[in-house]
């Protein structure tokens, strides 16, 4: 699985709480919407041992970018 892909499920998941305006662009840009797909990708991790270490990349992004 790549970063896209984890992208695309994570604002599907966030569209799902309500966050409308949520997509691909800007899901790591702004600050509450890389709260909540940090909040994702934690539940995601150990899913599936392919894509922990994608998972991970991600959030060491978010953890910079916070």
């Amino acid at each position: 699985m790549e970063s896209i892909s984890l992208k695309e499920q994570g604002v599907k998941s966030l569209k799902g709480f309500g966050f409308v305006n949520v997509t691909i662009d800007n899901i790591m840009s702004d600050e509450v919407y890389r709260f909540f797909f940090g909040r994702f990708l934690v539940t995601k991790k150990g899913e599936d041992k392919k894509i922990n270490e994608e998972i991970e990349k991600l959030l060491n992004l978010i953890t910079k970018g916070s």
